[in-house]
C-alpha cells in the first residue's frame, strides 16, 4: 500500500470535513437567530450524520496506523478555513462552493484509494460522496430561491465605533479558538475510545459538547447585533489558533487542557471588552464560556455537561466497517 499518498489524502479530507463542520454550524446559528426555520431544520439534521462521517474516517486512520496532521502545512492550512457569509445568500453560496470543493476531492480520493490497496478508505469516501449528494442539492436550490427573492435583507457588518470594533475582534478570535477546541476534543474523543480508554473519551465528549452549546450562545448573541462573524479573518492574523491532533492518548489529553487554558485566557478577553462595551447579555453568555473552558482546563467535566452521556453510534457498526483490513506492501 502506497501508505503517503493515501494518509495524506485522508488528511487533506479530515481538515475538509473540520472546516465544513464549522461552517455549517456557524450559518445553521445565524439562520436561527433569523428565524430561518427551513435552513436551521436541515442543517441541524446534517450533524449527526458528519458525526459518524468523522468517526468512521478517524477510526480507520488510527486502525492503520496513518499520521494524523491537521496543521499541515501542504497545502496551507489556511486554505481549510470556515468562511461566514453576512447574508442568506451569501452563506448558501460559500456552503455550496465549499460542498462542491470536498465532494471534487473525495471522488478523486475514492480511485486514489483503490488504486493504492485501501478498498475500506475508499468506501468510506464513496459513502460520504452518496449521502452528501442530496445535502448538495438542497443548498443549492435553496440559494437559488433566495436568490430570486427579497428574502435576503439581513445582514452581518463589522462594527465601526473603536469600542465595539476592540470586542468584535476580541470575541472573533474566542469564536475561532473554539471552533478549534471543538474540532481537536471531537477528534480526541475517537483517539481516546481507540485506545479503550472509554471513560476519558466520554469526559471529552461531554465537554467538547458543552463547549460548543456555549459557544453556539455567544454566536446567537453576535448575530443577534448584527455583527459579522469572521473566522477566516481571524486566522489570517493569527494563523497558530488551529487544532493539533494526537494519536497517542496520553498526549491528546495534555493538547486538549492546553487548549481550552488559552481559550480560557481569550474569553476572559472577551468579558473584559462586553463590560467596558457595557452590553450585559454578551457579556453574561462570554462569562457562561469562560467558566466552563476554565473548568475544563482542569479537566474536571462540569456538572451542565453530565447530560452528555451517550456517544455516537460507532462507526464501527457500520457495514463498510466489517470488511477485512488490507495487507500493507
Amino acid at each position: 500500500m502506497n501508505a503517503p499518498t493515501v494518509s495524506s489524502l485522508l488528511n487533506q479530507v479530515l481538515r475538509n470535513h473540520l472546516t465544513m463542520s464549522s461552517q455549517l454550524f456557524l450559518h445553521d446559528l445565524i439562520a436561527r437567530e433569523w428565524r430561518q426555520s427551513d435552513i436551521k431544520n436541515r442543517y441541524g439534521a446534517e450533524y449527526g450524520p458528519d458525526i459518524s462521517r468523522l468517526f468512521a474516517l478517524l477510526e480507520h486512520m488510527l486502525a492503520l496506523d496513518y499520521s494524523i496532521r491537521t496543521t499541515d502545512s501542504r497545502p496551507l492550512y489556511s486554505e481549510f478555513v470556515p468562511r461566514v457569509g453576512r447574508t442568506l445568500s451569501q452563506m448558501l453560496e460559500r456552503d455550496h462552493a465549499l460542498l462542491m470543493s470536498v465532494q471534487a476531492m473525495m471522488q478523486t480520493g475514492i480511485a486514489t484509494c483503490e488504486h493504492s490497496g485501501d478498498p475500506i478508505a475508499a468506501e468510506i469516501l464513496r459513502e460520504a460522496v452518496r449521502t452528501r449528494a442530496n445535502f448538495l442539492t438542497w443548498v443549492n436550490k435553496k440559494h437559488q430561491s433566495i436568490t430570486s427573492s427579497s428574502n435576503n435583507a439581513q445582514c452581518l457588518t463589522k462594527p465601526v465605533e473603536p469600542q465595539e470594533l476592540a470586542a468584535w475582534g476580541q470575541i472573533n478570535r474566542l469564536v475561532t479558538r473554539v471552533l478549534a477546541l471543538i474540532d481537536q476534543t471531537v477528534c480526541h474523543t475517537v483517539v481516546l475510545t481507540h485506545a479503550d480508554n472509554e471513560a476519558k473519551a466520554l469526559s471529552t465528549w461531554r465537554m467538547s459538547w458543552l463547549s460548543m452549546i456555549h459557544l453556539g450562545a455567544v454566536v446567537s448573541a453576535l448575530a443577534a447585533k448584527g455583527w459579522a462573524i469572521e473566522p477566516s479573518h481571524i486566522l489570517r492574523a493569527h494563523p497558530s489558533i488551529k487544532p493539533s491532533i494526537s494519536e497517542a492518548s496520553d498526549e491528546a489529553i495534555v493538547f486538549d487542557a492546553n487548549l481550552y487554558t488559552l481559550a480560557a485566557k481569550d474569553a476572559e478577553g472577551s468579558v473584559s471588552s462586553t463590560v467596558r462595551l457595557g452590553d450585559t447579555e454578551l457579556e453574561r453568555v462570554v462569562s457562561e464560556l469562560r467558566d466552563t473552558l476554565n473548568t475544563c482546563a482542569t479537566g474536571v467535566v462540569p456538572k451542565a455537561a453530565m447530560a452528555y452521556s451517550i456517544l455516537p453510534q460507532r462507526s464501527t457498526k457500520w457495514s463498510y466497517a466489517n470488511l477485512p483490513y488490507p495487507s500493507r506492501r
